[in-house]
């Protein structure tokens, strides 16, 4: 497990995070590009601190139990306009733990005459305990963000205007059908927000632009 931790001026709610196999970056946004990115989280404000954000990653995540050199970085939409705000690229390497040193442990001299030993105690093997971890429930105010978040990275820009009409499928998955604009185009989507031990994360499904007319 990996915690990812950003001191920051409490100026957003969140931060997003991007895990990628190379520092190269877009050269539109200036985040980690998007075809190196194998993980991604949402670190929110840690309580009772206002400039502590933190994320840990999930059991699941296949990347923190594989040998190799990382990058990662986070980000947020700074304002309505869609600048984004992006922190440097930090190296992460993921290396073996080194075996310990025989010499540190204390070695003993049996004694060389031969004694009766007690019967070895019979060792019973107990199965281990699965352990499923669940999700937290998604509620409509983290479905929103989610899609807000999902806009951001595909449009690389803050939506103007934004409505969201959310309908909770079960109580870790939502639809949602947002509509914004810009300054030259209309959208409509709709999407599917997930919960996940990392936060709520939401797939396009659907996505139509229409030019604004000019008067």
């Amino acid at each position: 497990m990996v915690d990812f931790t950003i001191y920051a001026d409490p100026s957003t709610r969140a931060f997003d995070i991007e895990v990628a196999t190379s520092p190269d970056l877009d050269p539109v946004d200036g985040t980690l590009l998007d075809a190196n990115v194998i993980a991604d989280y949402i670190a929110p404000l840690r309580p009772p601190f206002d400039d502590v954000f933190e994320v840990r990653t999930n059991v699941a995540d296949r990347w923190v139990t594989t040998l190799g050199t990382y990058f990662w970085q986070a980000y947020y939409a700074e304002d309505a306009d869609g600048e984004l705000y992006a922190t440097p690229v930090q190296r992460l390497v993921v290396k073996p733990r080194p075996l310990p040193d025989p010499s540190e442990y204390p070695t003993e001299q049996l004694p060389a005459t031969r004694a009766t030993l007690p019967p070895m105690p019979k060792v019973v093997t107990v199965p281990p305990e699965t352990i499923t971890a669940v999700p937290p429930e998604l509620t409509a105010p983290s479905a929103r963000w989610a899609v807000r978040r999902a806009i951001v990275r595909r449009t690389r820009h803050a939506p103007r205007q934004l409505h969201a009409r959310c309908t909770r499928v079960t109580r870790y998955v939502a639809a949602c059908r947002p509509a914004w604009r810009d300054a030259r185009h209309r959208y409509t989507a709709t999407v599917q927000v997930i919960s996940r031990m990392s936060g709520p994360r939401a797939t396009f499904l659907s996505f139509a632009r229409t030019r604004l007319s000019r008067r």
